[in-house]
């Protein structure tokens, strides 16, 4: 993820205001992505015509698998893309409402009120790794090649899942992917924050840092409705 030491920024971007304007613009951009995506969610769990459409058309949930990696990829990769103005902002709404669709698809194996109290869940839980991510002594945002390492062995443990569909294995995996993303989620978080740690991210890299945090948040809130659905039985 792009990133600077924190040695290489001017005076400009270690202004306070500077800093605070960043933070809320990224947090502003979450909460639009999280509130459009909820509604998504709700509309597709609630009413039944939509559920049948999406359950009908099901091959659109890969079309949109297809367009959440291309334009990832997009604005990860390419940081001229991502800084520039409207591109980033067309491919991250083009993002977002591709993942509304497949986070949509995921929710209806799922009673209505599992999904309401994984949506309870998860906002706790955010919350929690936010103080922690703004106030906790350690500095997460030196442990990138870790998070990297732990990411792609929950990759790998889902594909064994796909073949190994054991109740145990179901657990492993989702409270694997639940403290894996919470370390993801501290990470980015501290990237965003900057100050005193060691990696921020750049003044002009708002979009991806509010494209990491949301992807984090909607990982989060998936594997914490495994969770409850195994809980459930």
């Amino acid at each position: 993820m792009p990133r600077r030491e924190r040695d290489n920024f001017g005076e400009e971007w270690d202004d306070d205001y500077t800093r605070r304007a960043f933070i809320t613009k990224v947090l502003s951009i979450v909460g639009l992505q999280l509130a459009f995506t909820a509604a998504v969610v709700a509309v597709f769990t609630l009413v039944e015509p939509a559920q049948n459409f999406l359950i009908k058309y099901f091959w659109l949930v890969f079309v949109c698998m297809g367009v959440m990696f291309i334009t990832m990829i997009a604005l990860v990769c390419c940081i001229k893309v991502a800084r520039s103005v409207p591109c980033n902002y067309i491919l991250l709404i083009i993002f977002t409402i591709a993942s509304a669709i497949v986070t949509s698809y995921t929710a209806l194996r799922f009673a209505p009120i599992q999904v309401l109290t994984a949506l309870g869940a998860t906002i706790v839980v955010v919350i929690f790794l936010g103080l922690f991510a703004a106030f906790a002594p350690c500095d997460f945002t030196g442990c990138g090649l870790l998070i990297c390492v732990l990411v792609m062995g929950l990759f790998v443990m889902c594909i064994v899942g796909i073949f190994v569909r054991t109740r145990t294995m179901m657990w492993i995996i989702a409270v694997a992917g639940v403290i894996i993303f919470s370390l993801v989620l501290i990470f980015d978080l501290q990237l965003m924050i900057g100050g005193k740690h060691k990696n921020q991210y750049s003044e002009e890299d708002y979009v991806i840092a509010a494209l990491s945090i949301y992807v984090d948040i909607i990982m989060l809130f998936q594997y914490i409705l495994e969770i409850i659905g195994l809980i459930d039985g």
